[in-house]
């Protein structure tokens, strides 16, 4: 089908003397980066250093698949269109006006306007520096008590989704420097933090409009945001105070216009924690309402479509554009289901109806028979069978319910 099928990188991949392959791999690939990388590399080089080195080497091996995107929301026409969300009293009122732009300037959407990529643009500086400070918790903190591959993928990371690149570990260890001590129970220190920012910043859905991320000054300032900001927020809050944490997301909830995000504790043992939204939002994880549940993940992840896909190959958003696992089975009952579609097809997409159109929400290969096998599908939706033509879906199957 020609897909490429990409390695994976994983905490303790290597054990070899040397630079891992990996690493040397991307090394070669960061230009004017890599004497910056080689510090790094240096800097972690006495024996008492070889578990932050081989933290660095997560990192670094997983610098290629990750990046920041900001978007221009712009008509059919390309140009720019500049919505101020606090000319509207409601994100209704917002959508509203959005639809009467649309019937003289044709369909408005968000285009990329910058993408910039981890491994051509992370300072050495700055990766040295948020080693050593994640390190001090792992060592002495609440981190202490996870095994290292857990540090690795729910600690150590920088970033949690493609929001800019930010210096926080210091800002919430300050903040929250009552809630370090080891001694503290995780799940009630995780709670704390949450209740303090539920009740300290406003869910703004009228945000919800705008993809772009707002950063850490850009919230304490505003004192709201959308539910993905506030999500990251949490998480690197946690994540700096040694508690392992991550955000959950379902693309499109059933018959809206908006998908949800949450965060999730994982506690040394593996058990996981569900964190409460804002006040304004209930959990819309349930049959009929969600299709699918991901769970952000800054390794590579080799059964995720961002593993598998040509570079060049264009993919819906949500499913195609970054690494996640499918969690859906965490949260709601599922059920697998086969398809059958022209045999010409290499890989086909289910949709869910949208605001106005059909939303990609899952996806498969297809064999050479024309079957898809599609796993853990939410129960009591409409789905229906489509493929990218053009960076538009076009459907190529009748629509089923589960």
């Amino acid at each position: 089908m020609g897909l490429l099928i990409a390695s994976t990188y994983s905490c303790l991949k290597s054990k070899k003397p040397g630079i891992p392959d990996n690493i040397i791999e991307t090394l070669n690939q960061s230009g004017i980066y890599k004497p910056g990388y080689m510090k790094c590399i240096l800097t972690f080089q006495s024996p008492d250093d070889s578990l932050k080195l081989k933290a660095l080497y997560y990192l670094i091996g997983n610098l290629q698949t990750n990046y920041s995107i900001t978007h221009t929301l712009v008509d059919s026409s390309d140009s720019e269109i500049v919505i101020n969300i606090d000319d509207f009293n409601d994100l209704k009122s917002l959508m509203d006006y959005r639809d009467s732009i649309e019937n003289s300037n044709g369909i408005l959407h968000y285009k990329t306007d910058s993408i910039s990529l981890d491994f051509k643009n992370l300072k050495a500086e700055y990766i040295i520096n948020h080693i050593n400070l994640t390190w001090k918790i792992y060592l002495a903190g609440h981190a202490m008590k996870y095994k290292f591959n857990n540090f690795c993928d729910y600690i150590l990371p920088y970033r949690v989704a493609n929001e800019v690149v930010e210096d926080y570990v210091s800002h919430f260890q300050e903040k929250y420097t009552t809630l370090m001590d080891s001694s503290i129970n995780i799940e009630y220190a995780a709670n704390q933090i949450n209740h303090e920012i539920n009740n300290g910043f406003l869910y703004d859905d009228r945000l919800e409009f705008n993809p772009n991320y707002h950063s850490i000054p850009e919230l304490e300032k505003s004192k709201r945001g959308k539910l993905k900001d506030l999500c990251i927020y949490k998480i690197k809050a946690l994540r700096s105070i040694g508690i392992a944490a991550t955000m959950d997301y379902t693309p499109i909830i059933g018959s809206t216009n908006l998908g949800y995000y949450s965060v999730t504790v994982i506690l040394p043992n593996n058990e996981k924690i569900y964190l409460s939204g804002p006040k304004k939002i209930d959990l819309p994880y349930g049959n009929g309402n969600v299709a699918k549940v991901y769970r952000r993940m800054f390794h590579e992840v080799p059964d995720c479509l961002f593993a598998i896909k040509d570079e060049s190959l264009h993919t819906p958003s949500f499913i195609g554009n970054y690494s996640y696992s499918d969690v859906t089975s965490e949260y709601i009952s599922t059920s697998d289901t086969t398809i059958s579609v022209p045999d010409s097809i290499d890989i086909v997409y289910l949709a869910i109806p949208n605001d106005k159109e059909l939303v990609a929400i899952d996806w498969s290969l297809v064999d050479t028979a024309g079957n898809a096998l599609f796993k853990d599908l939410g129960l009591g939706l409409e789905f229906t069978p489509v493929i990218v033509s053009n960076k538009k879906l076009v459907i190529v199957g009748s629509s089923f319910n589960l």
